[in-house]
């Protein structure tokens, strides 16, 4: 985590100042900046401390998706789903760089399980009362 550049010079320093241009010129989220502001405000803002906002939604979703994915099927479904989540490319590169994509795969895989279990209390519900 500590061997590369970050490359993402608004996130040191000068974020909270300039977080309407960045949100104004670019098209992510406000929620990351401010979620970064948080983090720089909590653990500082050394460059190993700032990968790691990023490392921890990406190893937090690697649960999500097994119980998504227990919850469709079984446990064997749910290991699977975690094991194509903890082997994802993408995850894994971007888990050690400071961008938005590790944290808005975290919101999607929530996202994905909770409509899911929506989905099922839904159905179990409409096929009880018939």
């Amino acid at each position: 985590l500590d061997c590369k550049e970050i490359h993402l010079e608004d996130c040191k320093g000068n974020i909270f100042k300039r977080f309407w241009q960045n949100v104004l010129r670019n098209c992510h989220s406000p929620l990351y900046y401010l979620y970064i502001k948080f983090w720089i405000f909590l653990f500082g803002d050394s460059d190993l401390t700032l990968r790691y906002s990023s490392v921890i939604p990406s190893v937090l979703s690697i649960p999500v998706m097994f119980f998504a994915g227990e919850k469709i099927k079984d446990k064997q479904t749910g290991y699977i789903a975690a094991c194509f989540t903890a082997l994802s490319s993408f995850l894994i590169y971007f888990a050690q760089e400071l961008r938005l994509y590790s944290l808005l795969f975290l919101f999607s895989s929530l996202v994905l399980f909770f409509t899911i279990n929506f989905l099922f209390i839904r159905f179990d519900c409409i096929f009880r009362i018939r």
